[in-house]
């Protein structure tokens, strides 16, 4: 079983790396993840040696050890959710150098900038779309439908268009009246799939999500679609950042995955 920082109910649940402790990742040479715009990345001393659509595979390396992982879970876009990346107080970043040996160094994982909506709280959501109390707090989406909104995206670049929910049917993304691609499929809580990827300049964008009528395929005409989030990730691996120990400070106010203390 997981061993998680803050314990509670593991059945029919899905868990972060970061809401994981320690020792309990790093008991692990092999870390496989499954892809998605807010999932958390290994510690420092792991290597991205394997990757798909859908998963990515993690080796454990000699170097460096980890001698303290701050995680910074965050909200997703303006809600109470997991998100994996936030900004760390300065405090915090002292408790964790504090009493650092001589020669440590600061990790820090940056994550390309993202935007997106929350479906719940769409004013165009559509009346059959109900409120589920699933965890991600999504909605159940019955019979068709569509729900649009105009969101900020931070700098010019390739997106990747994610939409977090189980799907009995196709479900099609559309930024700025132009279909970048569509999920399908039933899922386990708390999953994204991703739709396409699109090129984008700074500024607004409006997203849409479609869900048409239904079709005669088994299951098609399931009530426990439940849609979530939508979001537009710069396409881009976490970067690691690695500073001396001295300049701690510097990481002060950046957005990052999670923060490491250690020794080379």
């Amino acid at each position: 079983q997981a061993v998680l920082i803050d314990p509670t109910n593991l059945f029919d649940s899905y868990f972060d790396l970061d809401q994981e402790t320690l020792a309990y990742v790093e008991s692990w040479p092999l870390i496989v993840t499954r892809r998605s715009p807010v999932g958390s990345r290994p510690p420092a001393n792991y290597k991205l040696v394997y990757t798909n659509e859908y998963y990515d595979g993690w080796a454990r390396q000699s170097t460096p050890k980890v001698l303290a992982h701050l995680p910074l879970e965050g909200e997703v876009l303006g809600h109470t959710a997991w998100q994996g990346a936030a900004i760390p107080a300065c405090a915090t970043l002292a408790s964790l150098v504090k009493g650092a040996p001589r020669g440590s160094e600061v990790v820090q994982a940056t994550v390309p900038p993202s935007t997106g909506f929350l479906i719940l709280t769409a004013k165009t959501r559509p009346f059959s779309w109900g409120f589920d109390s699933n965890p991600f707090d999504s909605v159940t989406a019955v019979g068709p439908g569509s729900v649009e909104q105009v969101v900020d995206v931070p700098a010019n670049g390739d997106y990747q268009a994610w939409v977090q929910g189980s799907f009995s049917r196709p479900i099609s993304v559309l930024v700025g009246g132009h279909k970048v691609g569509s999920v399908d499929g039933l899922d386990s809580r708390d999953q994204w799939e991703q739709a396409g990827t699109v090129r984008l300049s700074a500024g607004r964008h409006e997203i849409e999500i479609f869900r048409g009528g239904g079709r005669i395929y088994p299951g098609d005409g399931s009530t426990i679609d439940e849609v979530g989030y939508v979001m537009l990730k710069r396409v881009g691996p976490e970067v690691l950042h690695t500073v001396p120990l001295s300049r701690w400070r510097s990481l002060c106010g950046e957005v990052a995955d999670w923060i490491e203390l250690v020794r080379p």
